[in-house]
C-alpha cells in the first residue's frame, strides 16, 4: 500500500530544489550522516561514498544568503537554521533553534561565542534539567520523555498532536499511521538521546551569553509554559 505520508517526500524536494537548494550529506564520524540543504552555487561535484550524493570536498560550505540573481548579499547576516530534533560555515551567524534545536542553540552560543553573533530562541530552553523534565511529564500524565516524543502508537501520536497545536485540526487514522511508518524511525538511538538530554538541577549551570537572544514563545505552549520563558528572561 502506498505511504501518503512518503509519497509527500518527491515533491517537498522538488520544491526546495525550485527554490536554488541542494542537498548534501556528509559523514561527519564512522556512522554519523549530517545531510542538510544549501545554496546550489555552494554545491561541488565530488560524490559522496556514502549514498552518492554530491558532497562538499572536506571544507565548510560558506551559507549565504543570495538575491534574485545568485549574488552574495553581504550586507545581510547569514542565518543557520537548526530543526526540532548546526554546523560551521561561516564566520559569524545567527542560530535560529526550535525545541530540542534551540538547546543545541544555546550550546553553540556558549561554546564558540565568535561563530554565534545572536540568537532566537523558540519553545525550549537552556538545558533540559530533572526537575524541569518531571515537573512537565506529570503535568501532561507522562510516564517519560520517550513515550510523549516518540509514540508507537495512533493514540500515542493523536496526544502529542494536541500538545503541539493550538488549533485542533483532525487527520484520518490511516494518515497518522503513515506518519508513525515514516517519521519515528531509530527510536532506540532517539531515546537514548532524550535520555542523554536530561541533567541534574545541583549540576546545571547558567551559561554567561554575550548575544542578543530573541525569545519567540506562544502563549499556550503546553510543552514549555511561557513562565519558562519569563525565568529564563530573567
Amino acid at each position: 500500500m502506498v505511504n501518503f505520508v512518503e509519497a509527500q517526500k518527491p515533491l517537498l524536494h522538488f520544491l526546495v530544489k525550485r527554490a536554488g537548494l541542494r542537498q548534501q550529506s556528509v559523514e561527519i564520524e564512522p556512522g554519523t550522516v549530517m545531510s542538510f540543504w544549501v545554496p546550489k552555487e555552494k554545491v561541488t561535484k565530488k560524490k559522496c561514498p556514502i549514498n552518492n550524493e554530491i558532497a562538499p570536498e572536506g571544507k565548510p560550505i560558506d551559507v549565504k544568503l543570495l538575491n534574485g540573481n545568485g549574488k552574495d548579499k553581504k550586507s545581510r547576516p547569514s542565518v543557520v537554521l537548526v530543526h526540532g530534533f548546526a554546523a560551521e560555515g561561516v564566520k559569524q551567524c545567527t542560530v535560529v533553534g526550535f525545541s530540542y534545536g534551540g538547546m543545541v542553540a544555546f550550546k553553540m552560543a556558549e561554546i564558540n561565542p565568535n561563530l554565534v553573533h545572536s540568537l532566537v530562541i523558540s519553545g525550549s530552553i537552556i538545558a533540559m534539567t530533572d526537575s524541569i523534565s518531571d515537573a512537565t511529564l506529570e503535568r501532561l500524565g507522562m510516564k517519560s520523555s520517550s513515550e510523549l516524543l516518540l509514540p508507537e502508537t495512533v493514540k500515542g501520536l493523536k496526544a502529542l498532536q494536541s500538545l503541539a497545536m493550538y488549533k485542533k485540526i483532525w487527520f484520518p487514522n490511516f494518515l497518522m499511521k503513515d506518519y508513525l511508518e515514516v517519521m519515528f524511525n531509530h527510536r532506540k538511538e532517539r531515546a537514548e538521546l532524550l535520555e542523554g538530554l536530561v541533567i541534574s538541577t545541583k549540576d546545571a549551570t547558567i551559561p554567561v551569553l554575550t548575544q542578543k537572544i530573541l525569545l519567540l514563545w506562544g502563549e499556550n505552549d503546553n510543552l514549555f509554559k511561557v513562565e519558562l520563558a519569563r525565568d529564563m528572561k530573567e
